[in-house]
Order: structure tokens, then C-alpha cells, then sequence
């Protein structure tokens, strides 16, 4: 028995499926790319994006966590609504006071933070003023609106560019408007890309699935079009690769990759697409990329040396298998790290961000697959290539997680340099294709009741046994999640996928609304950057480095201070270390007997002692290191080192009676000035 569907405009009945009907898709979504008078509709949740993104950027309003920089610890008034995250360090600490010291400087290509100077445009999506930022749209704003406004667009529009890059990626795969939207939001509704709110994780998969979008359309086009979309996505390419983080870029490039392969096989076969066609678009595509790329990487080649060359992350080669099973679930709990995240932190994930995840149903879905496989992806069906291509990415995700792929394929596939929790951006991915494929096959073809209710059992039952399983692993450690908390969270994933085969589009709204209301509370909203740009600190230190012939570096002892610093747009070399200045570091470790300490990528803590000798450079997790000195240490001298700024009163030969404002949390900062030693010299920020 089977269950009736109604024959409505589009729906394909199962085995295979006609030129005509294939050209009638092809036709609809070239015109939903074309924009006509009919086709406005496709217009409209663009639009609805764009208008929200000019209002944040309007009121000056973002997510940042960084009025923990204030006096006050982030109780400010310019807290609109939500909790600051200090567990965002990654943000607050460091990106965004490094985003207001570029702006602070004119947006220069070198900055003088951390031990040396560092070129600004190889990491961390930092606002540079030179040709690389035609490719970096969400820097568009600086130098043209006021610093608040334009951290607001820079903020918002990493966002508007998943969706809207994902949006266009299901509408060329698609056709469909409704199940465009919707899996757009789906996928920018996942904690993980919330937790890790970074230019790095949204435009890993925005600009690659633009991408994919522009070259789906271009191998079906002729002539003039063929060139112009292929062009587009030349540019989307470009900008893909400049964002710089290979852990996030590979994962998203071969989830998003892989699934356009998927969705491209179908329209060649068909005779939609010609090879001709093919090579022709992929050969615009990735030769014009290569231009501004290429000349990209020559001209930062000692920054990109150095990054290659580094103990870590350059160094790193991840076997795979050791991602706990349990991170497939942790999203479904995400209310409770909203909600208590700081008792939950370190009880079975690190932490709110590394233990963060997408609702993977997905993944789940990979089970009753079989049961109805003949039914939603017959031979010939227009999606059965996504659905392959979906599972595909997946399957080589998983396997990298949890078992590791052999080694061979894991240095081709370059998953050998991504953690295993960095892979799951591109296994979200791939997760949320698969089920917004499946889910419209779902409605457009007959299967059977049995199938259906076969199929939905063991997906529940998957459901169920996943989020039971993390609920007793967290009571098992005494972690405070309570059965209230629990219950929503079986619920949820429950609820979401007994609806799945009997009204897909329903539960995939429902991980939507979900996703939504358990990841935008990561992060608050925050009217501007006053916290960061008018605190005591920063106030301070810019009124000591605009006192007349006053050219000294600073130093700032523990995080907070030195960040500030940083924003002050100071010379700070208690900055994080984008990647190693080794010239600079060989100024403090000659000898290079501390070498594989600061040779990484590093977040240095400087410490003073009154009773060091020379200075000593130690390790304290993998991407920290600290830093202990003498202050009134020569070497210092190199970097023309004037000021220091500390929590903490010291005595030196050297140092002047200190000057106290109030820091962060209220806790007491000293000002110190430095005479020198020796000779003051600023070698230590002229090497590159």
C-alpha cells in the first residue's frame, strides 16, 4: 500500500526522469537567477537578509563578548541583551581588539603586535588597506563608517554571507524557494558556527557554496553567461581562499565539493551539461582564481613560510579516531551550555566551543537510509546524485573521526591537518544537504506507508539512543544537567525525527527554530565597542602615546591588559603572535633554546621578575606560552620597550612610581615607565 500524493506542478514520480523534465527544473532556476518580474519571490529572503544586516549596521549593534574589557566585566550598558562569553577569548581577547588597533593605525599591512611586526592579512580576518580586500566583503565598511558601524557590518554580514551563499547553492541544486530558505537557516541555526563565530567558520562554507552555486549554473550556460557566472565564481573561489584557516577550508571545501560533484554528475548525464561545457567552467573558474591567489601567497611568502614552518599548528598531523561519539549530540543539549555553560565546562567536552556541534540529523539519517533508498533516489532522479554525493562526505568524515582514514587518504584529502572537531563543519554541511535532499524527495515521490513508518522507527529509535547515551555520560560525571533539561533535549531530537518522514519540510523548519533558539544566545548584543575603545586602560595608554616624541613599545602583563593595549594601537609586544616573527624572537632567544616553545602560533603571557637573569619562554598549552623577564632586562631595549602595564606593584632600577586606573573586573592596573638600559633601538620591529 501506498501512501497518495497529491500530483502537484513538479512532482516526479518514481524511476526515471525525462529530458523535459530536467530542462523544466533547469529552466526554473536560471530564471530564479535571472530576477524577472515573475521571479521576484526569489528576491525576497535576500532582501529580508540584507535589510537586517543594514539595520544592525545602522544601530552600530554586534556579538561581541568584549565588554568583559570594561571595568565592570560585561555588566555595561551597552549590553543590550544576553550574557558576554568570556569561553570567546578568541573573539574579545583577541580579534576584536586587533581589529580596533588596525583601525586605530589606518588598517597598515604590517602591525606591530606581538614580538615584531606580523603582516595583518595572512590571519584572523583582519581589516587590511590593500587589494587583498576586494576579496574580503565583510571589510568593505572600514574607512568608510564609523568604527562602530563598521564592526557591526563586518560582524553581521560573515553571517549574511553563509546564508545567502547557502541559499544560492540549494537553489541551483533545488529549484525549490521554501526548501532553499529553509536549509539555509538550518545550517546558520548549528551552535558550532556560533560558538566559533569567525569570519573563518562562516566563510568557509558561504563563499564555497556561492561557489558551487555559480558553477552549477555555468556548465548548463552558453556563450557570454557561461563566462560572466564562471567569473563569479572565480571570485567566491578567491574568496574562499583567502580567508586562511585550512582546518575549516578543507573540511568545508571537500563537504561543499564533493556535493557539487553530486549535484553536477546528474546534468552531465542527462546531456544538460556537456564535458565541454564542463572543462570550459572549471577552467575559468580556478585559472582566474589562481591569479589573485597566487600573487596572494608571493607577496606574503616569509609570513607564509614562517606559518608552514611552525611547531603548530604547522607541524600537526592528526591520525584521526579520536572524536568522543557523543559530540554527534551535544547540539541537542545545547540549551544547557546556553544556560550553564561554565559548570558544564571541562565535565565531558573542553569546553562550550570545542564540545559545540550541528544537529546532525543527517548523520542519523544514514541509518533508515536503505530502508527507503529505492524510493527517494531512484535511477535517473534528479537529486540521487546529491543524496550519493552526501553521503559520500559524510562516510569520509566519520571515518576520519572515529576509526581514521588510511594514511594515504588522509594526506590526499589533506584531512591529516584538520582536528577531527574542526571536521565537523564540513560534515554539518554535507548533514544538512542530506537531509534537505531526502526531505524533498520525500515529497515529490511515492513511498510506501511501510517504508515510511519502518524507517521513521529506526530514525527515532537512533535519535533516542544518541541522546540518552550523552545524558547518562553527563550523569555519570555528576554534571548539572537536569531531567528537565534532558527532556527537552530527547524531545526535541525525537519529536523532530518522528516528523521527518511523514512531513519533512515540517521537521526540517523544527531544526531550524531549534538551531536558532539553542545558538544565537552564544553571543550577546552589544551597542558598539566602547568597552573595548574608552576603558581606563586603553584611555591611559593612548594619552601616554600621544604625549609629544613618545615612540616606545609597550608591555602588558596578563591577557587582559595586553589586550587592551593592542586596542590602544600601541607598539605591543605582549600581543598574540599571528605566527612567529623568528628574527624577533632570536633578539630574546639567540641560542634558540626555547625554539619549540615560541616557534607556534601563540597567545604569550608575560610575567615579570625582579630576579630573573635572562629571559625564559615556557609552555603552557599547545597555542600559549609565557613569557618570563626581568623588566629592566636589556634585551628589552631592542624593542624599545618604555612602558609596562601590570596588576600588580614591582620595584626595578629602571622603572618609574607608577600611575593606577582600574581594569577589568575592577581589579587595579600600574603604569610603569621604563628608562633604558642600553641603547633604546627598534630593531626588534623592523625585521619581517
Amino acid at each position: 500500500m501506498t501512501t497518495p500524493n497529491k500530483q502537484a506542478a513538479g512532482r516526479i514520480p518514481s524511476g526515471s526522469v525525462s529530458v523535459p523534465v530536467w530542462s523544466k527544473l533547469q529552466s526554473q532556476i536560471h530564471q530564479a537567477f535571472d530576477f524577472g518580474k515573475s521571479n521576484r519571490r526569489f528576491l525576497i529572503f535576500p532582501a529580508v537578509v540584507f535589510a537586517a544586516l543594514f539595520l544592525f549596521t545602522a544601530l552600530g549593534i554586534s556579538g561581541s563578548s568584549s565588554p568583559l574589557l570594561a571595568k565592570d566585566a560585561g555588566s555595561s550598558d551597552t549590553v543590550i541583551i544576553g550574557i558576554p562569553r568570556s569561553i570567546r577569548s578568541d573573539e574579545w581577547i583577541v580579534h576584536t581588539p586587533m581589529v580596533v588597533s588596525q583601525v586605530e593605525n589606518g588598517q597598515p599591512r604590517y602591525g606591530n603586535v606581538g614580538v615584531g611586526s606580523h603582516d595583518m592579512s595572512v590571519l584572523s580576518d583582519l581589516p587590511v588597506a590593500d587589494w587583498t580586500r576586494i576579496f574580503h566583503p565583510n571589510h568593505w565598511a572600514y574607512g568608510i563608517l564609523p568604527i562602530n558601524n563598521a564592526h557591526a557590518f563586518d560582524w553581521w554580514s560573515i553571517a549574511a554571507g553563509l546564508l545567502l551563499g547557502t541559499y544560492a547553492f540549494l537553489l541551483a541544486v533545488l529549484g525549490s524557494l521554501r526548501w532553499s530558505i529553509v536549509g539555509a537557516i538550518a545550517l546558520y541555526g548549528s551552535p558550532f558556527l556560533h560558538w566559533w563565530y569567525t569570519g573563518s567558520t562562516f566563510g568557509s562554507i558561504g563563499w564555497m557554496a556561492f561557489a558551487g552555486a555559480c558553477l552549477l549554473l555555468a556548465v548548463t550556460s552558453s556563450g557570454r553567461r557561461r563566462i560572466v557566472v564562471a567569473l563569479l565564481a572565480s571570485y567566491f573561489l578567491t574568496c574562499f581562499a583567502l580567508n586562511l584557516y585550512p582546518p575549516f577550508q578543507i573540511a568545508a571545501g571537500i563537504g561543499v565539493g564533493i556535493v557539487t560533484a553530486g549535484a553536477l554528475w546528474p546534468r552531465w548525464r542527462e546531456g544538460l551539461a556537456t564535458l565541454r561545457s564542463i572543462i570550459t567552467a572549471v577552467v575559468i573558474a580556478v585559472g582566474v582564481a589562481l591569479v589573485p591567489i597566487g600573487a596572494f601567497l608571493v607577496t606574503r611568502r616569509p609570513a607564509m613560510h614562517a606559518i608552514s614552518q611552525t611547531v603548530y599548528p604547522g607541524a600537526r598531523v592528526v591520525s584521526g579516531g579520536e572524536l568522543p561519539w557523543h559530540q554527534l549530540f551535544s547540539s541537542w543539549f545545547g540549551l544547557n551550555y546556553v544556560t550553564n555553560g561554565s559548570n558544564l565546562r571541562g565535565v565531558i567536552f573542553p569546553n562550550e566551543s570545542e564540545g559545540s556541534s550541528f544537529l546532525l540529523l543527517g548523520v542519523l539519517l544514514l541509518v533508515p537510509l536503505p530502508l527507503v533508498w529505492r524510493f527517494i533516489a531512484p535511477l535517473g532522479d534528479r537529486l540521487r546524485g546529491v543524496i550519493i554525493a552526501s553521503t559520500i562526505a559524510m562516510a569520509l568524515f566519520l571515518t576520519q573521526m572515529f576509526v581514521g582514514l588510511p594514511s594515504i587518504v588522509a594526506k590526499l584529502t589533506f584531512l591529516s591537518i584538520v582536528p577531527e572537531r574542526r571536521a565537523l563543519i564540513g560534515l554539518g554541511f554535507a548533514s544538512m544537504m542530506l537531509i534537505v535532499a531526502v526531505g524533498s524527495s520525500l515529497e515529490r515521490l511515492s513511498v510506501p506507508t511501510l517504508a515510511r513508518r519502518f524507517a521513521g522507527v529506526v530514525l527515532v529509535m537512533a535519535s533516542a539512543a544518541g541522546v540518552i547515551g550523552l545524558a547518562q555520560d553527563f550523569r555519570a560525571v555528576d554534571a548539572p544537567v537536569g531531567n528537565k533539561m534532558i527532556a527537552v533535549a530527547l524531545l526535541a531530537a525525537v519529536g523532530i525525527g518522528a516528523l521527518y518522514f511523514w512531513r519533512p519540510f515540517v521537521s526540517v523548519c523544527l531544526i531550524a527554530a531549534f538551531g536558532l533558539v539553542v545558538s544565537l544566545p552564544a553571543n550577546p548584543l552589544v551597542n558598539g565597542l566602547s568597552q573595548t575603545r574608552d576603558s581606563a586602560v586603553v584611555s591611559m595608554a593612548r594619552e601616554l602615546a600621544a604625549e609629544p616624541g613618545e615612540t616606545g613599545a609597550w608591555i602588558g602583563e596578563t591577557y587582559f591588559i595586553a589586550s587592551m593595549l593592542t586596542a590602544a594601537g600601541v607598539q605591543n609586544l605582549s600581543g598574540v603572535n599571528l605566527y612567529p616573527n623568528v628574527p624577533a624572537w632570536e633578539l630574546i632567544d639567540p641560542d634558540h633554546e626555547y625554539e619549540n616553545e615560541w616557534n607556534r602560533y601563540s597567545q604569550a603571557v608575560w610575567s615579570f621578575d625582579t630576579s630573573s637573569k635572562a629571559p625564559v619562554v615556557r609552555l603552557i598549552q599547545a597555542d600559549m606560552i609565557e613569557v618570563i623577564i626581568n623588566p629592566c632586562d636589556p634585551v628589552l631595549d631592542k624593542f624599545n620597550v618604555r612602558h609596562l602595564v601590570t596588576p600588580w606593584r614591582m620595584q626595578g632600577s629602571c622603572l618609574s612610581s607608577p600611575t593606577e586606573v582600574v581594569g577589568p573586573d575592577g581589579v587595579p592596573a600600574y603604569f610603569y615607565e621604563r628608562n633604558p638600559v642600553g641603547t633604546p633601538s627598534t630593531e626588534g620591529w623592523e625585521v619581517r
